[in-house]
């Protein structure tokens, strides 16, 4: 990279890194199997209550992360 573009790859370069390692079809297979439990508690409303609470706190973490600096 040379120029205009090897600037903007160091200004944005731990944004680019993160987006790299996120994958729409990792998160689409785990958003399946999400469905496919949730389906599988329907009839357990505290356990599913549980269970999306659990989610919940999972993805406020993982959005919290994604917002950190990295070095």
């Amino acid at each position: 990279m040379t120029g205009a573009v090897k600037e903007l790859d160091h200004e944005v370069a731990p944004a680019d890194d993160v987006a790299a390692i996120w994958s729409v079809t990792a998160a689409r297979e785990a958003a399946w199997v999400r469905a496919q439990v949730l389906w599988r508690l329907r009839d357990e409303p505290e356990l599913v209550s549980g269970y999306l609470a659990v989610n919940e706190r999972t993805t406020e973490l993982a959005g919290r992360a994604i917002l950190l600096p990295l070095p």
